[in-house]
């Protein structure tokens, strides 16, 4: 902290604030473009930015510029971070 400048010193004060208060609702729409994502989805939640993300990947599949195994693999990778067994899954779809 001694070597932080002000500035970054209140920045880490008011970003650890936020997330042990109530501000984080408040604040982390208005950073959401920090993360390249979208406000909305921040403010309706988890299951709302994955959706985002799975639409934007059928997108991308209509257009052509990523192909379905990507797309498919991103979005299993994505669903299977949190299982117990998320390293047994990885290595199935890997191999497929």
């Amino acid at each position: 902290i001694e070597k932080w400048e002000d500035k970054d010193a209140v920045a880490h004060i008011v970003s650890a604030f936020t997330y042990i208060g109530g501000l984080s609702f408040a604040i982390d729409p208005l950073r959401a473009s920090n993360w390249g994502v979208d406000p909305t989805t921040v403010l309706l939640g988890p299951t709302a930015s994955k959706a985002n993300d799975l639409l934007s990947g059928v997108g991308a599949i209509l257009s052509g510029s990523l192909s379905p195994d990507d797309v498919i693999g991103a979005v299993l990778t994505d669903v299977t971070q949190g299982f117990p067994a998320s390293g047994i899954i990885k290595d199935l779809v890997e191999s497929i």
